[in-house]
Parts: structure tokens; sequence; C-alpha cells
């Protein structure tokens, strides 16, 4: 299958995306937390294109050049995202906010280096390698970061 059209698209949509204004969510009575929308988008796309990276690594009759590409569609979309500040984070005021905005970028950082790691194996032909990046720290960054920065969906659906 040629993968060209749809590598294509994917490059359009980030690119589009990632010029989308800046925007911090901030509640209309600056104590509550609201999701920012354009991180939501960013993280949306993000996870869309992790999948589309262990798909291509998994599969040993996609060529390493188009899971790179995904990686580095990934890593445009991280840089983007860590410029935002998540609305989990809008009832902090003070130092305490500034410490949270240091600690969400500080776990995209990390998000960086396993990526640059992610594509170091996979231009040294090493799947394996490249897969433990996916399973492994990459998984366990993406779980804490919800962990600690999305806004807890409603449990009470009596």
């Amino acid at each position: 299958m040629n993968m060209t059209i749809p590598v294509a698209i994917a490059s359009l949509a980030i690119g589009l995306a990632s010029r989308a204004p800046v925007g911090l969510a901030v509640s209309d009575d600056d104590a509550g937390m609201r999701p920012n929308p354009v991180l939501e988008d960013r993280m949306s796309l993000i996870k869309h294109e992790l999948k589309a990276t262990a798909r291509a690594v998994r599969n040993p009759n996609t060529p390493p050049e188009i899971a790179i590409l995904h990686v580095s569609m990934l890593q445009r979309l991280v840089v983007d995202a860590k410029d935002m500040v998540p609305g989990r984070l809008d009832s902090l005021e003070g130092e305490q906010r500034e410490a949270e905005i240091a600690e969400y970028r500080r776990t995209q950082c990390k998000v960086l280096v396993q990526l640059a790691k992610l594509e170091m194996h996979m231009l040294d032909g090493d799947r394996e390698a490249a897969w433990e990046v996916i399973a492994g720290p990459l998984s366990e960054l993406r779980d804490a970061g919800h962990d600690r920065f999305q806004i807890p969906e409603d449990d009470d659906d009596d």
C-alpha cells in the first residue's frame, strides 16, 4: 500500500494544527478547572500519532522511514504542547502554579528524550528496542502525566 497520501495528509494536519493560536484556559471565576481545548487537541493528535508509530514499529513490512516520520510528527506536537498550560492548573496560584507548570514542561521534555531514543533505535534498525521505548517509558510517562495534569472525569453518573 502506498503510504504517501496518508503521510502527506497527516503532515498537513499537524502543520496546520501547530500554527493554531495558543491560549490559556481560564475559568470564569478564576478558581475552577476548565479544559484547555487547544492542548486537548494537541494531545488527541499525539495519541493518534503514537498509535501510528507503534503500528509502524511493530510491522516489519513497514519501512523504517515511515516510523521515523511518525516520530518526527510526535516530536513537533510535543514541543507545541509543552508551551501550553493544562486546565487542571487553573485553580493554582503563585509559586505552586509556577512549580506545576515547570513540572509539566519537565514531563514533556522527558517525552522528547524518549522520542529521540525511539528515533535512534529506528535509525539503527532495532525495532525491538524501539518497541520497548513505546511500551515502557513512553507509556509510563503518558499514564503519570494524565494522572497529574488531566482534569479528572466526573464519576457520578447517577
